[in-house]
Parts: structure tokens; sequence; C-alpha cells
């Protein structure tokens, strides 16, 4: 084969490597375009502003720990999920205490207050259900696997009013128990510690009252089996 032959198939390869390597960034591009799309905040319906709701702040300050995905306007909080829709959160006529985050920003937490009014929800930004009230901040199990909460009073201002124990799985989140009606067992319930993933150690005051908070007496809940609440020794809580 003459020079001028060689020349110009070395020029038409080159030519063809181009087009190819063109094709390919172009469908890589198009194969992007639509997790750019997914990405994109998505809006929440406005919820209407409480007539009765008063000496709320505003505008609503989201840390800058969550500004990639959390949105407040002066009625509505969104929460923008790793895919689908967004939570959203009805602020008319309360405001954010607080936002947490929880299992690596897989959970968002926020404590609501308003007029004699307490809530604390748990959006799952994984899952797409809706999110989960604790009526106060949750305490982790060690493993982080189980969540729970207690929050119950004699004036029932509490959007939970109960206790509750919860699993995180890899998809969402499932209730393990909800126990409601149990005042008359004590008063000022608290979650003292996890002892285990198995079993949680709460505490009331002694006083039947409700007066005297100092003195404790003290209750386990064990996951294994049917869950019951059983009245222990402090040093007794969670150990056999």
């Amino acid at each position: 084969m003459n020079r001028p032959v060689l020349l110009a198939a070395a020029a038409m390869a080159v030519l063809t490597g181009c087009d190819r390597a063109d094709s390919v960034a172009a469908a890589a591009e198009a194969t992007a375009a639509p997790s750019v799309a997914a990405a994109t905040p998505q809006a929440c319906p406005e919820f209407p502003r409480n007539p009765d709701a008063s000496e709320m702040t505003r505008p609503v300050e989201v840390p800058a720990q969550f500004a990639s995905y959390v949105q407040a306007s002066d009625t509505t909080l969104t929460v923008q999920r790793n895919s689908g829709p967004p939570a959203c959160i009805d602020i008319g006529g309360v405001d954010i205490e607080s936002l947490d985050s929880f299992a690596d920003g897989r959970l968002l937490g926020a404590s609501i207050l308003g007029h004699e009014y307490n809530s604390y929800l748990v959006v799952d930004r994984k899952g797409s259900a809706a999110p989960v009230e604790t009526g106060r901040a949750p305490l982790f199990s060690p493993s982080g696997r189980h969540f729970a909460s207690v929050d119950i009073s004699e004036a029932g201002f509490g959007a939970f009013e109960a206790l509750g124990v919860w699993k995180v799985t890899d998809s969402s989140i499932r209730n393990l128990v909800t126990l409601e009606d149990i005042l008359e067992r004590g008063y000022d319930w608290q979650l003292v510690r996890w002892a285990s993933d198995e079993c949680l150690v709460f505490s009331t005051a002694a006083d039947p009252s409700g007066v005297d908070l100092e003195e404790r007496k003290f209750h386990e809940l064990r996951l294994t089996g049917r869950p019951e609440l059983k009245d222990v020794a402090e040093a007794a809580a969670c150990r056999s």
C-alpha cells in the first residue's frame, strides 16, 4: 500500500474513533439526566395558617446541616426523601424547637411545640411512610436498630401519650410496642436506658401522688416473647 493510501486510512480511523467517543459521551449524558431530575427538590402543598396560633417564631430557621433536604415556609416543613415525594409536615400553628439527625442521616427528627401541645416526628428519608410520632426525641438501642420513647402526662398535651418501641429495618420503620393508659402505674415516666437491644429500663416517681419526683421506682421491658412492663428493683433491671 502506498503512502497516500496509508495516510487516508489513518485519518478515517481517527475520525471513526472520535465519532464513537462522542456517541459514548452522549449516551452517558442521557443516562445521567434522569438522576439529576430525580434529585430536584419537590414542593409540598402549603398548609393553611392557624388563625388561633400566636407567638410563633417566624421565619423558621433551618440549620445549615439540614438545608440540602429540609425547607420551611411559615406553614409547611418539607423533608426531601432519597426518592419519591417528600414528607410534608403542618407547622401552621406551631414552632419547630429543633431538628435532629439519626442513623447516619437516614432519619430526621423534628421537635414541635405549640400552645399546650408537643410532638416529635421521625421522618424516614429512605422510605415513603408517614412520619412516626414519638412524643419526645427517641433513644436508640446500642446497635441503632431500635429506638424508643415515652411521653405520658396528666395534662395530655402530647401528641403521643404512650410508650413506644420501634425497629429500623433496611426499608422501613416497624412498631414493636405501643403501651397506652399506663399513667396509673406511675407519674413522670422516663426512659432510663437501653440495657441491650432486647431490654429497656424505665422509671416513674415512687410517690403515688406525683409530687415528689426524686425517689424513683423502676420498670423493665423485654422485647423477647410478649413484651410486658415489669416492676423491678433498680439493681435488677434487665440483669437476668
